[in-house]
């Protein structure tokens, strides 16, 4: 994770993950969902996953309920039958740090796989 700041309330953020699930029983499986998932798409279960982010991030508000805006990149990837599917979108969000619930963020994000536009809401940060 790397933060880099342009302007006093205009920074980039650049963020990465990954996992994978190796044990014999073959049982357990990654739940990829929320700030884990490539943004605009859903609930995944996979062995491996990786997610690569970029914000373009401008803040509105700093006092009380800090409010963000901005632009995002997102690429990532999910196993499936063994084979490696990517993902892509790009959109805007507005990022809300509410007291008791942490963050809250929303957006619009376009998937490029599926060259559609898909409404996102999830709660907490990564």
């Amino acid at each position: 994770e790397a933060y880099y700041p342009i302007f006093e309330s205009l920074f980039w953020s650049f963020k990465g993950t990954g996992g994978m699930v190796r044990n014999e029983i073959g049982t357990e499986l990654l739940e990829v969902s929320g700030p884990y998932a490539v943004r605009g798409y859903n609930y995944f279960e996979t062995e491996k996953m990786f997610k690569l982010s970029a914000d373009l991030n401008w803040i509105l508000q700093k006092e009380n309920v800090p409010v963000v805006t901005g632009l995002f990149v997102d690429y990532g990837g999910i196993e499936e039958n063994g084979n490696m599917n990517t993902l892509s979108s790009a959109g805007v969000k507005l990022d809300l740090v509410v007291p008791l619930l942490g963050s809250v963020e929303v957006g619009g994000a376009y998937r490029f796989n599926e060259k559609d536009w898909q409404f996102y809401f999830f709660m907490g940060s990564w």
